[in-house]
């Protein structure tokens, strides 16, 4: 993950210092070319020389403009290669991050439904002792309920009461059943 962070951060410094240094020289010499050109085409036009000869510093004037525009044209275009090089180190920067942030919440998932599950299997064995208590001895007074902290729960009486009818009704019927 480091290394892709580093990445990142070393194609911003890449396209940082590239704009710097284009900003700084090639661009600036282009806009000042630029602006001169009108001034150039008028002096070559006022000078007192043959019209072939005016044709050819035109030409020259035209091939140093299309100089200079290729120049600022292949800047321009390493900008955006750069810019896209830098959008796609963002994405895949976004992608790892986006990864492992799922992979710690499901994680951190796992380990709740597993606290949730050994938790049920407590409250399953604390319910079949009750009840093997409940049928087999036909109390429940004596029996203490604890929750996950360890602390006792107290028995609703209701329940209890009805809980002790029952039993004996069933133990009254199984009797019967038997007899």
């Amino acid at each position: 993950m480091q290394a892709e962070k580093g990445n990142f951060v070393r194609v911003i410094l890449d396209v940082l210092n590239f704009t710097v240094s284009v900003s700084d020289e090639e661009e600036y010499s282009y806009v000042t070319f630029k602006e001169e050109i009108p001034k150039k085409l008028c002096f070559i036009y006022q000078k007192h020389i043959a019209s072939e000869q005016k044709e050819q510093e035109v030409d020259k004037l035209k091939e140093k403009c299309y100089e200079k525009l290729h120049i600022t044209h292949r800047n321009l275009m390493n900008s955006l290669c750069m810019c896209f090089d830098l959008i796609f180190e963002l994405v895949n920067t976004f992608e790892i991050e986006i990864s492992s942030i799922i992979q710690k919440y499901l994680q951190d998932v796992q380990e709740l439904f597993q606290e949730i599950m050994q938790l049920d299997e407590l409250y399953i064995l604390q319910l079949k002792e009750f009840y093997f208590r409940l049928f087999n001895t036909g109390s429940i007074y004596d029996m203490e309920v604890k929750d996950h902290t360890g602390e006792k729960i107290e028995l609703d009486p209701i329940f209890k009461q009805v809980s002790r009818m029952e039993l004996i009704t069933i133990k009254i019927i199984s009797f019967l059943l038997l007899a």
